[in-house]
Order: C-alpha cells, then structure tokens, then sequence
C-alpha cells in the first residue's frame, strides 16, 4: 500500500519500509491482547543479572531468544483471534486515531510508553525508534514534501 501511494521511500520525505515494520511491530505488542510480545522485557526481572546483561556500545541489547518457551512464559500467547483484516484495520485506526504522536514515541523494545520529552525527540512531527540505534529516529527525514505527493495521487 505504501509503495502504491509513493509514502514508502525515506529518500522522498515518507517513512521507510523499516519503520513501517516497526509500526506494525509496536502495534501488535500493544493491541488488546497483544499479538506479539516485547522480547527485551520477556522473563528479564525472572533471569538473573548475569544472564540478561548484554550492552553494546552503552545500549541494552540483551532481548529472550528462548522462543520455544514462549508458550509457558508469555500469558498472552496465540490469545488474539483477530483476522488480519481485523489487524489491518486496527493498525490504521490505532495510528490515525488513537497514538498519541504529539507525545509519544513508538518504540518496540519496552512494555511501558516511552515520551517524546524523556528522548528529546521534540523537533519532528513523527517520533519512530531505532531499535538497534536507539539515538536514531526513524521518522527525522519525513516532510511536508511527501504529504504533497501523497496527495496528488489521490
């Protein structure tokens, strides 16, 4: 749909598809009952330290890669029924109606909402993280270029 619309290319002033993925990551982790879950957070305050202590370059990079265990320690396992119609629809409705992008920033490594005021990410009208470079917003580049285009294909 992105690619259709020409909102799918961050060299054009959209999201790229990578941060399209994030948003449908962060969305499935926190639809009711989630679809996926978090897995920097899975069973880390059950492990100890030692186990769950992976820094790379002042990040936290440790996440569960127990993924056969799943089942036993993450409640919300298989519970959402959603179609994937149902799912696409919730997506749209959770970006355009419900996340609050004035505030928040969508971020697939916590639980817990993470604001755009606790990352210093104030200046851009989108706030997307990175996960692997959490200094890095995914949505910096979008401009008022690509709302443009978007709407001349309509």
């Amino acid at each position: 749909m992105a690619k259709i619309y020409n909102i799918g290319d961050a060299s054009c002033g959209s999201l790229s598809s990578y941060a399209y993925i994030i948003m449908v990551i962060y969305y499935l982790q926190n639809i009711s009952p989630p679809v996926l879950p978090c897995l920097q957070q899975l069973n880390k305050d059950t492990l100890p330290k030692n186990e769950t202590d992976l820094n790379i370059d002042g990040w936290d990079c440790w996440f569960n890669r127990d993924l056969s265990s799943l089942k036993k320690i993450w409640p919300y396992y298989k519970k959402n029924t959603e179609s994937v119609g149902e799912l696409w629809l919730g997506f749209l409705c959770f970006y355009t109606e419900k996340f609050d992008w004035d505030s928040n920033v969508v971020c697939i490594r916590k639980n817990e909402v993470l604001t755009r005021q606790t990352k210093n990410w104030t200046k851009h009208r989108l706030a997307i993280e990175d996960p692997f470079e959490l200094s890095h917003n995914l949505a910096a580049g979008v401009s008022q270029k690509s709302k443009r285009k978007l709407m001349q294909n309509n």
